[in-house]
């Protein structure tokens, strides 16, 4: 169940309790509607060949290995700005944190729509998860496209100019 609205010609909301699946294909690297549905608040914004979206989502999930005890919970603060290449090819850059504790806390300064949260979350010293990336999608013809997503996690590049396989780097 959602609510949605549009505050102006450009600007449309939506709040509720579902999936949620950004991205293109079947299932996305970017935020994949396999999991369990949850709470959210999205905001999109449409201005010529431009879209940006920011979504809220808190995520919640049984722990089936503890008796149904529940995860701790988390919430994804999540931006995604999308250009229209002409008629036929979309590209877009993304960046996401996840973060919270076992006490389910909220940080406030995620509720900021238009700041690289990098910058945030370095400067707070916090152990959140920032995730960044990219994806495309072009549509060849009429019922055949292409698309990739690039999701970068926890990338250090000194780790990969060394070569030594460090555990940490994602892609």
């Amino acid at each position: 169940a959602y609510i949605d609205f549009n505050l102006s010609k450009h600007i449309y909301m939506q709040f509720g309790h579902d999936r949620m699946f950004l991205g293109n294909g079947y299932r996305s690297l970017i935020f994949s509607d396999y999991s369990p549905p949850g709470e959210y608040l999205k905001a999109n914004v449409k201005v010529w060949k431009l879209n940006y979206l920011f979504q809220l989502n808190r995520l919640t999930a049984e722990n089936k290995s503890t008796g149904n005890a529940p995860y701790p919970i988390k919430y994804v603060a999540f931006h995604h700005l999308s250009f229209n290449v002409g008629k036929k090819l979309n590209v877009g850059l993304f960046e996401s944190v996840m973060f919270g504790d076992s006490t389910g806390r909220f940080e406030l300064n995620y509720l900021n729509p238009v700041i690289f949260y990098r910058a945030i979350e370095q400067q707070n010293g916090s152990a959140d998860n920032a995730i960044l990336g990219l994806d495309f999608k072009c549509n060849a013809v009429k019922s055949l496209s292409f698309y990739g997503q690039l999701v970068i996690d926890e990338f250090l590049l000194d780790n990969v100019k060394s070569g030594d396989g460090w555990w940490a780097n994602k892609f």
